[in-house]
């Protein structure tokens, strides 16, 4: 499914819940942000909200609150540009990419529904979680991290496994064995 206008957009934010929150000072300056009812998770169960922004700039960005900076999404491109190095008095070339910038508000919009669709709701669903499964993903991690039970009995666990696999690879026996010069002795 690929949307291609503006409108068809917005029937398919109203259809996901993905909502604009857009604040006053935000929308002064030109920007436009929406939220996904879907949340990132981390290990630890914890969800984040996933949020897009369009800018009137022509950049659009991830800007959810577990990003440590806001990820550009637009497209880029290849250039190669020369610069004149004084203290070598020659000139060098080097690789950059740049970023596609997308001017109009409704190609932002419709660029944005493609990529939503695409990295967030194309993946079979990776990040559609309800809240009761969430809370037994943080149950069960706090218990692992701060039980010592579980973590005695774990490395209980452990040892057995690797005292069986030792005894399986011969590594554990009654013999005493020693290789001298190629050689082997046993001392049992």
């Amino acid at each position: 499914m690929e949307i291609k206008s503006k409108h068809a957009a917005l029937n398919l934010f109203e259809m996901l819940g993905i909502e604009d929150i857009t604040t006053a000072r935000q929308k002064k300056n030109g920007t436009t942000v929406y939220e996904l009812p879907i949340k990132w998770m981390n290990s630890c169960g914890d969800g984040y909200a996933i949020r897009y922004a369009s800018y009137e700039s022509g950049y659009v960005r991830n800007v959810s609150p577990c990003n440590s900076s806001p990820w550009q999404i637009n497209k880029r491109y290849e250039t190669k540009e020369k610069f004149w190095n004084s203290y070598c008095k020659k000139y060098f070339s080097s690789k950059q990419y740049k970023r596609i910038l997308i001017n109009d508000e409704e190609d932002r919009l419709v660029y944005l529904a493609n990529y939503i669709l695409k990295n967030n709701y194309g993946k079979g669903g990776l990040y559609a979680m309800d809240e009761w499964t969430r809370e037994c993903i943080s149950e069960n991690h706090y218990d692992l991290r701060h039980s010592d039970n579980i973590l005695i009995a774990k490395s209980e666990y452990d040892k057995l496994k690797r005292t069986q696999l030792e005894k399986d690879n011969g590594y554990l026996s009654d013999e005493i064995s020693v290789i001298i010069n190629g050689t082997r002795y046993n001392l049992s």
